[in-house]
C-alpha cells in the first residue's frame, strides 16, 4: 500500500465514523436503540404518521417494515436518513427529504451530531406540519359533506 492510498483509507475510516456519531446521536435524541425504534417513534409521535428510511453504505435502502431495522448491527451500515408521509384518505404523499449526513460530516459544524439531530428534527416537523396541511386540504370537502346532512 503506497502512502496515498493509506491515507485515502484513513480519510473514509474517518468519515464513517463521523456517519456512525451522527446516526447514533439522531437515535438517541430519539430514545431509539435501532433503526426500527426510529421509525418507529417517527410514525407514533407524529400526526401524520411520517416514515423514515434509511440509504445504506452499498447504495441500498432499508424501509418500514424491513427486519433488518432491528438489528442493532445496521445502524453501522447507514449512510443516509430520509423522512416522508403519504396522506391518508387521498393521492397526496410529501416526497422523502434527506438529512444530508455526509454533507453535514464534510461542512463547516463544529459539531456534526448536533447538527444532524437539528436536521433531522426539523425535517420530521416539516413533514408532518406538510402532510397534515394536505390532509386537511383533502379532508375539507368531507366536512362541507357533513355539514349540508
Amino acid at each position: 500500500m503506497n502512502e496515498k492510498d493509506y491515507y485515502e483509507m484513513q480519510e473514509s475510516a474517518a468519515i464513517g465514523q463521523a456517519i456512525g456519531l451522527c446516526v447514533r446521536a439522531i437515535l438517541s435524541d430519539n430514545s431509539a436503540q435501532t433503526l426500527g425504534q426510529l421509525q418507529r417513534s417517527a410514525y407514533k409521535y407524529t400526526d401524520a404518521g411520517v416514515s423514515v428510511g434509511f440509504q445504506l453504505h452499498d447504495g441500498s435502502y432499508l424501509w418500514n417494515g424491513d427486519p433488518r431495522a432491528h438489528d442493532p448491527a445496521m445502524i453501522d451500515h447507514v449512510a443516509d436518513i430520509c423522512v416522508s408521509s403519504i396522506v391518508e384518505g387521498s393521492d397526496a404523499e410529501i416526497a422523502p427529504v434527506w438529512v444530508g449526513i455526509m454533507g453535514i460530516v464534510n461542512g463547516a459544524s463544529e459539531d456534526v451530531a448536533a447538527e444532524a439531530v437539528y436536521r433531522y428534527s426539523k425535517i420530521v416537523a416539516d413533514v408532518d406540519a406538510d402532510a397534515c396541511a394536505l390532509w386537511v386540504e383533502a379532508h375539507a370537502d368531507d366536512d362541507e359533506d357533513e355539514d349540508e346532512v
